[in-house]
């Protein structure tokens, strides 16, 4: 997680307003199973399933430097596979964006 542009992204990632707004989403969370958002919790804020953690948590602890183990040690709500699954959602739906935006 030394890598700057890692960094970067989670920054942005973090900045984005999670809540459930599709205009402003860059990232698709409908399709996520390890998360979930509803109206009258956490402020509509996608949330890791089963809990009131906001993913924007996950994000906002990579931006900072920390790494998962150290984000699972201190949010115990959320489980490994959880983390793991954001992460890969996020990778694939930023690939998809930069392929739809840059077609070959």
């Amino acid at each position: 997680m030394d890598n700057v542009p890692y960094k970067q992204m989670f920054k942005r990632i973090a900045g984005i307003d999670l809540r459930n707004r599709r205009e402003d989403r860059m990232i698709d969370w409908d399709q996520c199973p390890a998360v979930e958002s509803e109206p009258g919790r956490v402020g509509g804020a996608w949330v890791f399933t089963g809990t009131r953690l906001p993913v924007s948590a996950l994000f906002g602890n990579l931006a900072a430097g920390a790494n998962i183990e150290e984000f699972l040690d201190w949010f115990p709500v959320a489980k490994r596979w959880q983390v793991e699954t954001v992460l890969e959602h996020v990778v694939e739906n930023l690939d998809a964006k930069v392929k739809h935006e840059n077609p070959v």
